[in-house]
């Protein structure tokens, strides 16, 4: 059972869950919900830096508290997964299978979070950036 956390502080409050492909598609109402998503991308809100920290979770279980605030599958063609920041930093590379990959997403603010849980349905061993 994989489990991935990472406290991240980003400049911008959003982050992007994606097929690792460099033409994926952004959503174009990011913001304007907590998660916003298309076929091969979705958008989620974190704390703006200026506030702190984020803790991010990736698992392939449930989370046991907080706001179930998404739930759908996203594309995944590449079989890699990567969390990226509006900068395009990749912050982690995840293993999936080539298929559809069930997506679920709680959080403790739907603004604002101090914390994301994400679930997906599949998870391999990661593959660490050194983009920096």
């Amino acid at each position: 059972m994989p489990r991935f956390q990472m406290q991240m502080e980003v400049e911008h409050a959003i982050l992007f869950l994606s097929d690792a492909v460099d033409d994926f598609s952004i959503p174009d109402n990011t913001g304007s919900a907590f998660v916003a998503a298309t076929g091969d991308c979705l958008a989620f809100c974190v704390m703006p830096d200026v506030d702190g920290a984020s803790l991010v979770t990736i698992t392939d279980h449930d989370c046991d508290s907080g706001i179930k605030l998404w739930s759908g599958t996203l594309s995944v063609t590449s079989g890699v997964m990567t969390l990226s920041d509006s900068a395009a930093f990749h912050y982690i590379y995840l293993p999936t299978p080539v298929s559809e990959v069930e997506v679920d997403i709680w959080a403790d603010d739907e603004r604002y979070p101090e914390w994301v849980w994400i679930k997906l349905s599949a998870i391999g061993h990661p593959i660490v950036s050194d983009d920096h």
